[in-house]
């Protein structure tokens, strides 16, 4: 996987383990637009997607300590909403009901790059690669074959594309979320307002120097 520069999910991750909603939702807009593509792969043309996000985002909610690799919480996330989809009955090797019929045709990991492409391809602050844990490669290939099943029964009027969601979207699934959220404990600094790091060599004098100043005091007579 990637390490990418400047991700801010690891801050945001610690603060909203500590109770920021700030920060929570902050990681909710973020990641909303993956795990929507993710959802609509096994619901295509479906209503409910905005019910499954909500629950999908408050199952997350409830297992931040779980979360081991804060760089890849974008995985998490992922993770987390096949899990639920799983659970739901929605399993991989369930053919979507609704939807397009070319649609049909393809494997759930053609639907879900196809799906990341168009839904969340420019909103997305990763490659959408990353969301699928794979690489590039696989990602082109899959959604180009996607593409092409598409295109070959466009002609026949199967090639339609289910309706996306509208501006509104992830405005709604905040506010679904902030409704579960309990207030920000007072006294708790936000990720916006964290204090700046103190360099590493700094704090390493700043041991020394505590230190021998205890052992001066422990040892004096």
């Amino acid at each position: 996987m990637l390490t990418l520069p400047d991700n801010p999910d690891p801050i945001l991750l610690r603060s909203a383990r500590q109770g920021d909603r700030e920060a929570w939702l902050a990681l909710v807009v973020r990641h909303a637009p993956a795990v929507r593509a993710t959802i609509e792969a096994r619901m295509p043309g479906e209503e409910g997607i905005l019910d499954v996000c909500v629950e999908v985002f408050d199952r997350m909610h409830g297992q931040l300590f779980l979360v081991s690799e804060p760089n890849w919480f974008h995985l998490f996330c992922i993770r987390t909403t096949q899990a639920h989809l799983d659970q739901m009955g929605r399993r991989p090797e369930r053919v979507p009901e609704q939807g397009p019929e070319w649609m049909r045709r393809l494997s759930l990991g053609q639907r879900e790059a196809w799906l990341l492409h168009e839904r969340a391809e420019k909103e997305a602050p990763f490659p959408v690669a990353e969301y699928l844990g794979i690489r590039p490669e696989a990602y082109e290939a899959r959604w180009q074959s996607a593409e092409d099943t598409r295109r070959k029964v466009e002609s026949k009027g199967l090639g339609t594309v289910p309706p996306g969601p509208d501006a509104s979207f992830t405005g709604k699934l905040q506010a679904a979320l902030a409704e579960k959220l309990p207030p920000t404990p007072a006294g708790s600094r936000s990720w916006t307002r964290k204090l700046p790091a103190v360099p590493a060599g700094l704090a390493f004098l700043l041991v020394l120097a505590f230190s021998a100043l205890l052992a001066a005091l422990l040892f004096q007579r």
